[in-house]
Formats: structure tokens, sequence, C-alpha cells
């Protein structure tokens, strides 16, 4: 009994531990010593999530480095940190979600914009079936819909999505 109780313990943690890196990241994604924190966390479950939150809070940061070639290796070492939840949990529409903030609010010349129409199809499909609470569910939406390079197309699908849900 008490070898269970334990073991309950801490994936009870593992779980709490993840919605908190998720928690973090959307309360402090424009702040600079935030993210920092963030991405150097050790508290964290060790989970595709938790790499994935990572990944986008040290692409986010390269917008506080000076040099350019700053900005270019936290911008790339996040992205890989990202692409690598995604290879190993492909089917998670909450790393897509991550993905498309980035690719929708990367600058052009990065190049790193490929997999937005098969990301929000896919998140679309995706997200209403998604284990997660549904006030999660509309941030996620609602931070997509701030995205200035969605097409017109994506975000009647997007608006679409999110009026099932309410």
């Amino acid at each position: 009994m008490k070898t269970a109780l334990i073991i309950f313990s801490f994936f009870l943690s593992l779980s709490l531990n993840a919605a908190d890196i998720r928690t973090d990241f959307h309360a402090n994604m424009f702040n600079e010593d935030e993210l920092t924190a963030l991405t150097e966390n050790k508290t964290y479950s060790v989970s595709n999530l938790t790499l994935a939150y990572k990944g986008i809070g040290k692409t986010m940061l390269a917008d506080f480095m000076f040099l350019p070639t700053s900005k270019l290796s936290y911008f790339n070492a996040g992205k890989a940190d990202l692409e690598k939840a995604i290879k190993i949990e492909p089917k998670n529409p909450e790393l897509r979600y991550l993905r498309l903030l980035i690719q929708l609010n990367a600058p052009f010349f990065l190049n790193y914009n490929d997999k937005i129409a098969s990301d929000i199809t896919f998140f679309t499909n995706n997200l209403k079936v998604y284990q997660i609470k549904t006030s999660w569910k509309i941030k996620f939406i609602d931070n997509l819909l701030g995205a200035e390079e969605l097409t017109p197309q994506q975000e009647v699908k997007i608006k679409a999505l999110k009026k099932k849900l309410t």
C-alpha cells in the first residue's frame, strides 16, 4: 500500500509539473527573465511537453538577444527542441500549437513556416478531443488568432473550432 502511494504521488507530481510549465509559459511569454528561468528550470517533469515549452521559450528569447548570431543560435536551439518533441509525439495538438506560435511569428527570412497549413489542419481536427481543460484550448486558440500571419481561411478555420468549443 505504501509503495502504491509513493508511485501515485510520483505520477501526480509529474502531471502537476507539466501543468506548471504550461502555466508559467503563458503567464510570462513576453518576459525575458521569466523565459530564461523557464528554459533553465530543472524541476519541471522530463517530458515531451516540457521539452517543447522549453524549446519555444528559447526561440522567444532570441528576440531579446543583441547580436544576430546569438539570436539565430537561440532560435535554432529552441526550434530543434520543439521539432524533437513533435517527432516523438506527432499526434499531440498542443505541440503543434506551440510550433504554430513560432511559425506564425518568426521572421520570414528564417524560413520556418513550411508546416503552418498542416499544423493548423491537425490542430483544428484534434484539439477538441485532446485531454486538457477547455479553458486551455480557448487560450491556445486565442493566441493563434492573435498572430498577424494567419491567412483569412486559416482564421476562419480556427474561429470555427473555437465556436465548437464554446
